[in-house]
C-alpha cells in the first residue's frame, strides 16, 4: 500500500493538466480576426470560418472588401431598442486579409 499516494498524486496531476488544456476560452471575435489578420488569413479559410459574407465589393486597387452585418434586438433595462453591427474586412489582391474594422450598418 505504500505506493498508494503516488500513483493517487500522479494520477490527479494528469488530470488536471488535461483539463487545464480543455477549458482553454474560445477566442473572441475580435482576436479572431486579429489573429487572421497577424497570420493573413486567405479569403477562402476565413469563409470556412464565418460563412459567406454578406455583401463584398471590389476596390480599384484590386483590394477586396467583405461585409458581414448581425442585427437584433437588444433588452437592456426593458428597453427594445434594435442594432445592426457590421464586421468591414480587406483582404488584398492575393485574397490574403490586411485590416478589419466595425461599424453600424
Amino acid at each position: 500500500m505504500a505506493y498508494r499516494f503516488p500513483l493517487l498524486a500522479f494520477v490527479i496531476a494528469i488530470l488536471l493538466v488535461s483539463n487545464g488544456c480543455a477549458t482553454d476560452p474560445k477566442p473572441t471575435e475580435q482576436e479572431f480576426i486579429q489573429r487572421a489578420i497577424n497570420e493573413h488569413l486567405p479569403q477562402d479559410r476565413f469563409a470556412k470560418t464565418w460563412g459567406p459574407p454578406h455583401r463584398t465589393m471590389t476596390l480599384k486597387s484590386g483590394e477586396t472588401v467583405w461585409i458581414y452585418e448581425s442585427s437584433g434586438v437588444s433588452h437592456y433595462k426593458g428597453s427594445g431598442s434594435s442594432y445592426c453591427n457590421s464586421n468591414i474586412l480587406t483582404f488584398d489582391q492575393d485574397g490574403k486579409l490586411k485590416d478589419w474594422r466595425q461599424g453600424a450598418c
